[in-house]
């Protein structure tokens, strides 16, 4: 049987089987999460078996790898199915899924989509990956223009003799097997020349600092003061020193964009609208959820989205959202007849978080909802 559509539709109907078998044990909950990245993330590790062993390791009943733009653990899945079918059979159900980088411009102009029964040959979940890979390397160049216009990333640069550049940049996306550049990536990258100098975060953090407190523009300055205060507040017990992924709120905090502010450009590495997939786009294209929504957007969680957006049928409860809790999402979804999903946003075996396994356990109501929507999902 070739990996292709074909296989795909099968497959579906495998796994809605197997879950309504779940179902009719008749538990009150079930152990989910339906928010995994591996290495086929830009920012994810891990081939798929690993994923699958750390999962029966903690008893899950179901799983779902939703990588950032990418369905090439599917391949690993085929592959895995036809030659050890026994040991898929005696895992935890695996939905295929995806996790959609989309513009949203009410949403910090940015927000994340959950795709859950995908076809992942088909042809519309290929048009949409290929839309953002496009716009994943269009970002990555006003990035790089931006990071000339930066004050606290050009001083370290002329202080310490250090180049960073685009095609610099390129090299190590392809040493690290990258196929398109991330925020996380270009972050990885440019740290890695500030480590060999010896520079850590907290310089880099001072800068910025210096930086943002000489804005001429308000509103902007205003705004990124006050996402620096909540990185303050979130790593004050850490020792953040050689943590070099926290370049990325320092640099690019969430929402906030050069290009919506009047006056000279600070250099903000946060590109909001680049030629993605728009949220309006994926009407039509079997059914998604809102990934780790925020609870500073209430009015668009419960006007705009239900309202505008008819795709969307569910609200995810994310275990690495520190800004919303379960309470919240669940009163938010019920509040606009929407069910939820649970899940981790893991990106590595190695993390911490299944320590509170307890967060995981899905109720039965809600698996039904999803098993319905699934049954009318993408393949039919």
């Amino acid at each position: 049987m070739e990996n292709n559509s074909f296989f795909w539709n099968m497959y579906h109907d495998y796994v809605i089987k197997r879950l309504k078998n779940l179902v009719s044990e008749n538990r009150a909950y079930y152990r989910t999460d339906l928010h995994i990245h591996s290495k086929y993330s830009s920012d994810g590790q891990d081939h798929l078996i690993e994923k699958i062993e750390r999962a029966k390791a903690y008893q899950f009943d179901i799983m779902s790898v939703t990588d950032h733009d990418a369905v090439g653990i599917y391949d690993e899945l085929y592959q895995l199915y036809a030659e050890k079918k026994e040991y898929v059979d005696n895992s935890p159900v695996i939905i295929p899924g995806v996790e959609y980088t989309v513009y949203y411009e009410k949403y910090y102009g940015l927000c994340h989509l959950l795709q859950y029964f995908i076809d992942p040959k088909s042809d519309s979940v290929m048009r949409n990956l290929k839309i953002n890979e496009r716009a994943f390397w269009n970002r990555s160049r006003i990035q790089f223009d931006r990071i000339h216009k930066n004050y606290a990333l050009q001083k370290i640069c002329k202080d310490y003799n250090i180049e960073i550049t685009y095609e610099g940049y390129k090299d190590f996306l392809k040493k690290s097997n990258e196929k398109t550049p991330g925020y996380n990536s270009l972050v990885d990258y440019i740290f890695d020349h500030f480590i060999e100098k010896g520079i850590g975060v907290n310089p880099v953090k001072d800068l910025v600092y210096e930086m943002v407190c000489s804005d001429t523009c308000i509103d902007r300055r205003e705004k990124y003061l006050e996402a620096l205060k909540r990185f303050e507040k979130r790593h004050k017990n850490e020792e953040i020193e050689q943590k070099g992924y926290l370049l990325l709120p320092l640099l690019a905090p969430v929402g906030i964009d050069d290009h919506d502010f009047h006056g000279d450009a600070l250099g903000i590495l946060t590109v909001n609208k680049y030629g993605q997939i728009d949220l309006g786009d994926l009407k039509g294209s079997g059914f998604y959820i809102l990934a780790h929504p925020e609870v500073e957007q209430l009015d668009l969680l419960e006007t705009d989205i239900p309202r505008n957006y008819n795709q969307i049928v569910a609200y995810e409860i994310n275990k690495s959202n520190y800004r919303s809790t379960m309470d919240d999402i669940k009163k938010e979804a019920a509040k606009v007849g929407y069910f939820f999903t649970v899940g981790s946003d893991s990106h590595s075996v190695s993390d911490s978080l299944y320590e509170s396994i307890e967060f995981y356990n899905y109720p039965q109501n809600q698996l039904r909802y999803l098993i319905e929507k699934g049954e009318k999902g993408e393949q039919r």
